[in-house]
């Protein structure tokens, strides 16, 4: 699909809270508290509603579920 500016554009699948909870066999609780940790990859806000790119889940689950790079775990929270 072309726009009118001559870009293409690709769709990117995006995920909900329950579904990566169910990728990862996990509750939704538990995946909020991975999220608050900083132990999962961030998600993307659109407006109110909080979702992940499906390549990214998948690449990330397939390279074993690393902690996201940004994240300092010194801090003790």
């Amino acid at each position: 699909m072309h726009s009118q500016h001559g870009f293409s554009r690709i769709a990117t699948a995006l995920i909900t809270t329950n579904q990566f909870a169910e990728m990862l066999n996990i509750s939704t609780r538990q995946l909020h508290r991975m999220r608050s940790k900083g132990t999962i990859i961030q998600p993307i806000k659109l407006g109110r509603m909080t979702r992940w790119s499906l390549e990214e889940v998948e690449e990330w689950i397939r390279t074993g579920c690393p902690l996201p790079v940004h994240q300092d775990i010194s801090r003790g929270r």
